[in-house]
């Protein structure tokens, strides 16, 4: 069975972590085909190296354990924000990472690199395989935040840099793969892959459970790019004769606290519950209660933004009906007025009024989700990690 390296700066720590778990989803499904080793940053309290589901873990430390802030809970990105300091890690980081990984290279034939995010993650799989002088392909997969967040001339030059040298790409949105190919990437070798969701087993509807009456759900990390800010302001633009709706907001992050006193300084109060952070696997039940779920992404002020949105396709597959912002992605998934309403960005007006077109009608809440879950099929597991094994053996 031929060797692969999935390598990402964020992964499970531990059972039941509320980090993203795109990551291994996609890595369970394939350890059918080949063997899978995960190289992931460490974190206080995770094990160095593990298997989980048939998947070999190696966690590498880059300083010491209490200290290593730069990594998972919101991004790298979002913490070197919430805390400059943070940025001096980086460099630490990287040495750290490109050792972990020439050991593996030296260690075990490897047949190709599966590296997630330009930066750090491909820079670090192409000077590891300089130094090792090994002829491994790498497939370089950007999800969004890591093409569009520190966008200068000379980050952008950096991308450009790794992207031309890495034998595929791919990019979670056709979008993505625009700008990318407007940067002189050959078009070629740039295929529009989403991670993808189980909703065959996991994210599905269940007509037996009774939806909360003008329930409306966000589920996702509180970090800026999320917009929740902008789905907060978007309540005071709910008629006032519309009494019986709540906002309930599934999640934690940085930015919580701010979203917390913004709901107190607009009375908003009664109306808008945090729950924090639930565990992945009780998404589904939580999604199953609300017919109307919020995807109110933005551009962040440091240039971050949504690459494609699983939170969308999930509240799809669970019966939910989705305004969603004009974010890049959303037109890979909702197509407007059919299968959920898109919006314009950063506008509180256009959210509210969206929102009040779903609140004042059911039966276009109930034709908005029976419409879209025929059309979410495509980002099954089953389909997207097929697709992933046949990229990854095109390349070996």
């Amino acid at each position: 069975m031929k060797s692969i390296i999935e390598m990402a700066s964020t992964f499970p720590r531990k059972k039941n972590d509320t980090e993203p778990k795109f990551i291994y989803e996609l890595c369970k499904r394939l350890t059918s085909n080949f063997k899978v080793i995960v190289l992931a940053p460490h974190s206080l309290d995770a094990k160095t190296e593990e298997t989980i589901d048939g998947i070999v873990v190696k966690r590498f430390k880059y300083f010491f354990s209490k200290m290593q802030k730069l990594a998972y809970d919101g991004g790298i990105a979002n913490n070197i924000k919430n805390n400059r300091l943070v940025a001096l890690l980086i460099p630490f980081f990287l040495f750290f990472n490109c050792i972990a990984l020439i050991r593996i290279l030296k260690s075990e034939k490897i047949d190709a690199i599966h590296a997630h995010w330009i930066i750090p993650q491909a820079l670090v799989a192409i000077i590891a395989r300089f130094i090792c002088n090994k002829n491994v392909p790498i497939l370089c997969t950007s999800h969004g935040g890591d093409l569009y967040c520190f966008d200068n001339w000379l980050f952008r030059k950096l991308k450009i840099f790794i992207l031309k040298r890495c034998e595929a790409i791919s990019v979670v949105s056709s979008m993505m793969k625009d700008d990318i190919v407007s940067w002189g990437i050959n078009a070629n070798k740039i295929s529009v892959l989403p991670m993808g969701t189980d909703l065959k087993n996991c994210f599905y509807d269940d007509k037996s459970i009774q939806k909360k009456d003008n329930g409306i759900l966000f589920v996702g990390r509180l970090v800026p790019k999320k917009g929740v800010n902008v789905l907060i302001e978007a309540l005071k633009y709910i008629p006032d004769t519309i009494t019986n709706f709540r906002l309930d907001i599934v999640g934690d992050g940085p930015e919580r606290q701010n979203l917390e006193e913004l709901t107190v300084k607009l009375k908003l109060n009664h109306k808008v519950h945090f729950l924090g952070a639930k565990k992945y696997d009780e998404l589904p039940a939580i999604y199953r209660q609300y017919p109307i779920s919020i995807v109110p992404s933005i551009t962040a002020d440091n240039g971050d933004r949504e690459g494609f949105g699983l939170v969308c396709v999930e509240a799809i597959g669970c019966g939910c009906s989705v305004v969603a912002s004009n974010y890049g992605a959303i037109t890979d998934i909702i197509e407007d007025g059919k299968t959920g309403i898109i919006v314009k960005q950063n506008s509180p007006k256009d959210l509210g009024e969206a929102i009040t077109s779903l609140l004042v009608n059911p039966d276009l809440v109930s034709n908005i989700s029976t419409n879209a879950m025929k059309s979410v099929a495509k980002f099954d597991w089953t389909c997207i990690s097929d697709k992933y094994s046949t990229l990854i053996e095109e390349i070996i």
